[in-house]
C-alpha cells in the first residue's frame, strides 16, 4: 500500500506542477522527507516551486528541517492540524485535512473535497488516478485507499 500511495503522490504533484502551473505545495502530516517526496518531484518539474512540510511531531520536524536545510524553496514546520490557528501562526499555513487516517466510506471522503473542483478522474482508488503506462496492476486487483486532487474554483 505504501508504494501505491507514493506513486499516487508523485503523479499528483507532477500533474499540479507541470500541467496546472501550481508552484506552492503544502504537505500536511508529512513525516520525514524521503526519496520521491513532494519537494523533489515539484522542483524537478518546476524549479521555481516552493514546498512546505508540516508535522506535529517535534522530532520529525527537527530532523526534517535539518535534512532540508540550505534550500530556501523548501521548509519544514511543526504544527498540529487539529489547531488551525496554530497552523496559521506557523507560516500562514492552513489545512482542511484535520483527521487521522482511518478507513472511511467514499461518501465521507468526498466531503473533504466540498467547495473544490475535483480533477478527473475524481475520487478513485489510488492506482486508478492517472496511472502511468508502466504501472503494474495491483495484487488482487483492488486498492482499498481512495485519492483525489482538487482545485479551488
Amino acid at each position: 500500500m505504501i508504494t501505491k500511495n507514493r506513486a499516487f503522490l508523485g503523479r499528483a504533484v507532477r500533474y499540479l506542477a507541470a500541467e496546472c502551473g501550481i508552484r506552492g505545495f503544502l504537505d500536511l502530516g508529512a513525516g520525514l522527507p524521503t526519496q520521491g517526496n513532494v519537494h523533489e518531484i515539484a522542483l524537478e518539474e518546476a524549479p521555481d516551486s516552493f514546498v512546505t512540510y508540516v508535522d506535529d511531531d517535534a522530532v520529525v520536524a527537527a530532523h526534517g528541517r535539518a535534512l532540508l536545510e540550505g534550500d530556501p524553496r523548501v521548509r519544514f514546520l511543526r504544527g498540529d492540524l487539529r489547531r488551525p490557528e496554530e497552523m496559521a501562526r506557523a507560516g500562514d499555513v492552513y489545512g482542511n485535512a484535520n483527521a487521522p487516517f482511518e478507513a472511511r466510506p467514499g461518501a465521507r471522503i468526498a466531503r473533504f473535497f466540498d467547495g473544490f473542483d475535483l480533477v478527473e478522474p475524481g475520487l478513485v482508488p489510488l492506482n486508478e488516478w492517472r496511472p502511468g503506462d508502466d504501472a503494474p496492476p495491483p495484487r488482487g486487483g483492488f486498492v482499498p485507499v481512495l485519492g483525489g486532487v482538487a482545485r479551488r474554483p
